[in-house]
């Protein structure tokens, strides 16, 4: 018996539907451990395979998806041949519906969203993909770590966006930095988290009707019709499209109208390792 490992092998950026937070964002990092007998190259899996094959297989199930509860007393689904329907509401009463090809959904058979449900679901499918040498797979989700970091939850989408990021319920787990003035404020970051934490991050142009504090956006884009209705209060609305670059300038704009005189240095991350910087000066 042999092992092979891949560290970080790619980050899951995603939303997903849970019982207490509702509509929520996450970025996983993926670990990979396979054990098994070598094959004829003496190897157990050449890893550009694990690079290549399962990674792609890991987005195409999850990456870029609202994953959804599908046997939850909460969440009702309806699909065809094109589109997917699910209504979804938490056990604080807040209603979500979502409205988008089916491939947008990663629909699992649990009745609540984890890490244990999301490494069974993936783990089945990779035993259909990988050789039959390969008789253990160890797959690892975990969240980034970093001293003093500052953490938030959100979703949006991107119709402009010609890949799977324009989906319009999928997110990530970020950290926020605020400098003011050359230096970094603890406070100030935990105080815009508080506000920022499992917000929907909406184009205006996209609110299609609000009514009854509820929000409904719908837009088209090359992938499909999307459509999203959710609680007011958990939508923050802007005025641009909600790329990172135009979320980390719009908050640092934000931020600065409360200290007049000050400069603001803002970064804003996408998930794991990326992001960008707004600048007031």
């Amino acid at each position: 018996m042999r092992t092979l490992f891949v560290d970080n092998l790619t980050v899951i950026d995603c939303s997903l539907l849970d019982s207490e937070l509702g509509l929520s964002g996450a970025s996983w990092i993926v670990d990979l451990t396979l054990s098994g007998d070598l094959n004829d190259e003496s190897m157990l899996l050449d890893f550009g395979v694990v690079k290549k094959q399962v990674k792609a297989l890991i987005d195409r199930e999850v990456d870029h998806k609202l994953i959804v509860p599908q046997t939850s007393v909460l969440c009702a689904v309806q699909t065809d041949n094109e589109n997917t329907v699910v209504h979804f509401g938490s056990n604080t009463d807040e209603q979500f519906s979502v409205d988008a090809p089916k491939s947008a959904f990663c629909l699992l058979p649990n009745d609540s969203v984890n890490i244990a449900a999301i490494k069974a679901y993936l783990h089945a499918r990779l035993t259909d993909l990988l050789p039959e040498n390969i008789s253990t797979i160890e797959i690892g989700l975990r969240d980034e770590q970093k001293d003093n970091a500052i953490w938030f939850r959100y979703s949006h989408g991107l119709k402009k966006h010609n890949g799977n990021c324009q989906r319009i319920t999928h997110g990530h787990r970020s950290r926020l930095e605020i400098h003011i003035d050359g230096t970094r404020d603890h406070a100030l970051e935990r105080e815009w988290v508080s506000r920022l934490d499992n917000i929907y991050i909406a184009t205006r142009e996209d609110l299609e009707q609000s009514s009854d504090r509820i929000s409904r956006f719908s837009y088209a884009a090359e992938h499909g019709t999307f459509s999203l209705s959710l609680p007011e209060q958990r939508v923050w609305l802007v005025d641009c499209d909600s790329t990172i670059e135009e979320i980390a300038q719009t908050l640092a704009e934000a931020v600065a109208k409360n200290i007049p005189g000050k400069s603001v240095k803002l970064i804003a991350y996408e998930g794991v390792d990326k992001g960008a910087i707004g600048l007031v000066a």
